[in-house]
């Protein structure tokens, strides 16, 4: 069965479709229909063989919206079309939008916060898959709503840094990171045994000495606060304590940052595959 990215690059690479315009003719086609074999989005040039499809011949929109937005190189184009596409959309007075327009409208609020966002926090999204970018985008937008500039969410993230994460491999923390690093597909190496523990980035049972690149780390600290597996963002230091989670993830940045933390009734409304 083929992927929804395989979708987007038969359009774009295929049919020579730019993603802009693929992205317009996603809002126009409100009828689709399957036809001689092909999925066809109605007065638009958007088809593809119905191979493509899973077994119950529907499309997500919302995974074929941000795998087009990331299939162009000319991300900023792309991100400022969609906010301006979506403040006209939502400007028109009592309109009943389409499932489509719905959807683009959510994405594109996203994105407003991905344009201004901090260079360190845009490295997360690196990792090319739609259901992490959305949790850093998710988390980006929290933070923002409590720190209120890029800095000081620059600041925040570089104190979850600030030294090497030490983990004790029986605790509760463990199991979740391995699990986050495994369905994240976060790329860890054992450091040289002479490797000094300040220039780790995570230290296991005080010695097992590990390197993770600075985007996966960045990646990490959204994925532990926010995604719905872990939501840290919800939990008090004592349960993070208990579940031995590294004091830069818990007593520390909770201690330096309460007003992230207190009276958290945020709704995360993102999540990784698992």
């Amino acid at each position: 069965m083929a992927s929804i990215q395989n979708i987007v690059d038969h359009w774009v690479d295929g049919c020579d479709l730019h993603p802009v315009d693929v992205l317009g003719h996603l809002l126009k086609a409100t009828v689709t229909h399957i036809d001689n074999g092909f999925f066809i989005h109605d007065k638009t040039p958007l088809a593809f063989p119905i191979s493509m499809l899973n077994n119950t011949n529907t499309l997500d929109l919302t995974k074929v919206i941000w795998k087009t937005i990331f299939k162009t190189k000319q991300l900023q184009t792309t991100f400022l079309f969609m906010c301006a596409t979506a403040t006209r959309i939502k400007s028109i007075p009592d309109a009943n939008f389409t499932y489509q327009q719905e959807v683009f409208i959510k994405i594109a609020t996203q994105i407003q916060d991905i344009i201004g966002m901090a260079p360190l926090v845009t490295s997360a999204l690196k990792a090319g898959r739609y259901d992490l970018q959305i949790v850093v985008s998710a988390g980006y937008h929290y933070l923002l709503s409590r720190l209120h500039t890029s800095q000081k969410i620059t600041e925040f993230i570089n104190t979850c840094l600030s030294s090497p994460w030490q983990v004790v491999s029986i605790s509760m923390f463990y199991d979740e990171l391995i699990y986050t690093c495994h369905n994240a597909a976060i790329v860890s190496v054992e450091a040289p045994p002479r490797a000094p523990l300040s220039d780790c980035d995570i230290i296991i049972d005080g010695g097992g000495r590990i390197f993770v690149c600075k985007h996966d780390m960045v990646l990490l600290i959204f994925l532990f606060l926010f995604s719905t597996h872990t939501k840290y963002i919800k939990h008090s230091i004592a349960e993070l304590t208990q579940r031995y989670v590294p004091i830069q993830l818990g007593a520390s940045i909770q201690k330096k940052y309460p007003n992230v933390f207190k009276q958290n009734n945020i709704t995360i409304p993102s999540h990784f595959k698992e």
